[in-house]
């Protein structure tokens, strides 16, 4: 696509088109939800042309006079809503559907907890399947910056206890501590911070000294920020 012009204003343009009507010039509005236009890339498999990646514009708001609002989708590996990676909506919000997050709960109550990895056995949210319920680990399935936070404990009365964020299993920050004698009440904290990681990382917590959880509200969350 070519533009010759002396004016600043002006650029080259690649226009889509798009009207319910049957015929040429029939000009029959497009509704909420409707498809507008569908740019796909195909690369040869060695027999045929397959669907690599593709931008979708769709309908997202009932059309009106001199108004057609629309939805930019961008799918990735493939093409359909299966494959969608990413939607920026005619309002400007971005949501990505496939992006990395979890939020785990401690599943069951438990007292005197002390010098293991917390358990944190019923996720909450699980996008992606990237933390293990089992093990109360979460691996990084790409490259990034990666958000983590909670309130995975109560401090017991008179206890001690510290509360590291690991790598591999190696600490990286401590999020809390408690020194016994410095509180007298039964106090639950909570902790945010930002580790950047490997794929296949994996992240836990782990208590030196001694805790309390609850079922219900002890928990923890990740998420890939980029």
């Amino acid at each position: 696509i070519t533009q010759y012009s002396g004016t600043a204003s002006y650029k080259a343009l690649l226009d889509f088109n798009r009207s319910k009507g049957t015929s040429v010039g029939d000009m029959t509005s497009v509704a909420n939800g409707d498809g507008i236009a569908h740019m796909v890339f195909r690369g040869a498999d060695g027999t045929n042309f397959v669907d690599a990646a593709g931008i979708r514009a769709d309908v997202d708001k009932a059309p009106s006079s001199g108004s057609v609002k629309s939805a930019l989708k961008f799918e990735t590996g493939g093409t359909g809503s299966s494959n969608e990676t990413m939607q920026i909506s005619s309002d400007g919000y971005v949501t990505k559907p496939k992006q990395p997050y979890f939020v785990a709960r401690a599943g069951s109550s438990r007292n005197d907890v002390s010098n293991q990895v917390l358990v944190f056995d019923t996720a909450v949210n699980n996008n992606g399947n990237h933390y293990d319920t089992s093990t109360s680990k979460f691996t990084a399935p790409v490259a990034g910056a990666y958000l983590f936070g909670g309130s995975p404990a109560y401090m017991e009365t008179n206890d001690t206890m510290s509360i590291f964020i690991r790598k591999n299993g190696t600490n990286v920050f401590e999020i809390e501590r408690v020194v016994a004698g410095s509180m007298i009440q039964h106090s639950k904290f909570g902790f945010s911070t930002m580790l950047v990681l490997a794929a296949t990382d994996e992240v836990d917590l782990y208590i030196t000294g001694q805790c309390h959880q609850n079922g219900t509200y002890s928990h923890w969350f990740g998420y890939l920020l980029g």
